[in-house]
């Protein structure tokens, strides 16, 4: 990485302590073996672009200007991940086509791009885009030998540094960031991010259950992917859900509210004096039982009736629960969608039920992911969008709660994989406008509907680009301009 060494013509301005240098291992690697002083950068040019001039300790050193980045994070006392940057190209100033997907009523607040997202994210963050929600399920380095994304670790590293330091500005103060990962690109993943979005942005990480069948490993089964959460500037909470088994409030009261039903005795082994009382309900006298007590106090009891909590059911003094007042625990885990509901989601709509695709996420998942947001008019973007799956989940959510979510995707065809126009776009139309369901049996002598259930979508296309340009070489312009 330091290609030469020559004297300066001066003497460093500032001096680092040569301990803390010693104690630095990314400085050590940086020089490759040689200690490091980093004192200050010099504005002498190379002549080569490609290199930065930096005077420390004494001598000039040449320095890649795609790890300048990493040495002003070290300069500034910050820490920094350390890996081999390699060059990520973008296009300048792309200039996109759009076709409307209508189904009545069209808002254009829901968009899908095909382009490459680097150029994409770029282009959104010089037009101040901003968004509420930003979910991504980025490739995993996982020796597909993927052409746009090299299988090793600098490659795959680069590819998701430029792409979630762009992403991370145009998230919204009070935003949510949340990222699928597998346990192969995990810890490199959650140290990176901690690193760019600063540690005091996370908030969490999800544990699914992908999976259950039988696997030829000799070791374990891999079951488990994760989910990175961060908040930035403001998110603290997450919305509690109410997913806890509705059938369970199986009661309604006269104005319709569903509750449920608790007992309010103390089994025998866990029998307390002080909560062994007769209390007066409605004129009658009840006793917890024999050798049992209540499990509250009688002040407490006293408060759950004028509230009007209590009830009697079968003879017994019970305590109702609301369902519009009960919140379940969030938890770190759930398993409610398979790997293969994903892709049975996706054949379950017509003209895509021979589409071959290995891996996406179910729409069940990413919906359970954006519902602890709580805001339900969000800007949701996915700039690994793949099939589209996002945008479904968005769709689907807001039927079931009467939000007003909008989603932005981003995705690229490729030579031999037209994943945006075959299948995203398709898949977006097909739910938009609904489709006739061809051979149903309950329908006999007449054609069943499957009704859309979105307003429709622009489709983005490139017409025409600019330069090209080198991310890190770009980056202070485009960051901190």
């Amino acid at each position: 990485m330091v290609e030469k060494v020559r004297k300066a013509q001066k003497a460093p301005e500032y001096k680092m302590d040569l301990d803390i240098v010693n104690q630095n291992s990314a400085l050590k690697r940086m020089a490759k073996g040689r200690l490091l002083a980093a004192d200050k950068f010099i504005n002498e040019k190379s002549s080569d672009d490609s290199i930065k001039l930096v005077e420390i300790n004494g001598n000039i050193i040449e320095i890649p200007v795609i790890q300048l980045p990493f040495l002003e994070k070290l300069l500034q006392g910050k820490s920094a991940y350390y890996f081999n940057r390699s060059a990520q190209v973008y296009d300048e100033n792309p200039i996109y086509s759009c076709e409307e997907i209508k189904n009545g009523r069209f808002s254009g607040k829901n968009k899908l791009y095909n382009s490459d997202n680097l150029t994409f994210l770029i282009d959104q963050l010089k037009n101040g885009e901003m968004y509420d929600v930003i979910y991504i399920d980025p490739p995993y380095n996982i020796g597909l030998n993927n052409k746009k994304y090299k299988d090793n670790y600098d490659d795959y590293l680069s590819m998701m540094e430029a792409r979630l330091e762009i992403a991370w500005e145009l998230l919204a103060d009070g935003g949510m960031f949340a990222i699928s990962i597998d346990k192969m690109e995990f810890a490199r993943v959650k140290a990176l991010c901690d690193d760019l979005f600063g540690s005091e942005a996370y908030r969490a990480i999800l544990h699914w259950k992908k999976s259950t069948g039988v696997s030829n490993s000799k070791t374990f089964r891999n079951t488990i992917e994760y989910c990175l959460l961060y908040g930035k500037n403001g998110f603290e909470e997450f919305t509690k859900t109410k997913d806890i088994g509705e059938r369970q409030f199986k009661y309604e009261d006269e104005d319709g509210k569903r509750y449920r039903l608790y007992s309010l005795q103390y089994p025998a082994h866990k029998y307390k004096e002080k909560f062994d009382y007769p209390f007066d309900f409605n004129g009658q006298i009840h006793y917890p039982g024999v050798g049992c007590s209540w499990n509250v106090s009688k002040q407490n009891m006293l408060s759950k009736q004028e509230k009007g909590l209590l009830t009697v059911n079968a003879g017994k003094l019970q305590y109702k629960q609301y369902l519009h007042e009960s919140q379940a625990a969030l938890s770190d885990f759930f398993d409610e969608s398979m790997t293969r509901t994903g892709i049975a989601d996706l054949h379950a709509i017509k003209g895509l039920e021979n589409v071959n695709f290995r891996y996406m996420k179910p729409v069940n998942y990413i919906q359970h992911i954006l519902k602890l947001f709580p805001n339900k008019n969000a800007r949701v973007l996915d700039f690994f969008a793949g099939t589209g799956t996002t945008g479904q989940a968005v769709l689907k959510l807001n039927k079931e709660d009467g939000g007003s979510r909008s989603y932005t995707l981003c995705t690229l065809d490729e030579e031999d994989n037209l994943i945006c126009s075959e299948i995203c776009k398709k898949r977006l139309a097909m739910l938009t406008k609904g489709w006739k369901i061809d051979d149903n049996p309950k329908v006999k002598g007449k054609v069943a509907i499957r009704p859309g259930i979105g307003g429709g979508f622009c489709y983005f296309t490139l017409d025409s680009v600019g330069e090209k340009r080198e991310y890190y070489e770009s980056r202070n312009n485009l960051l901190y301009k």
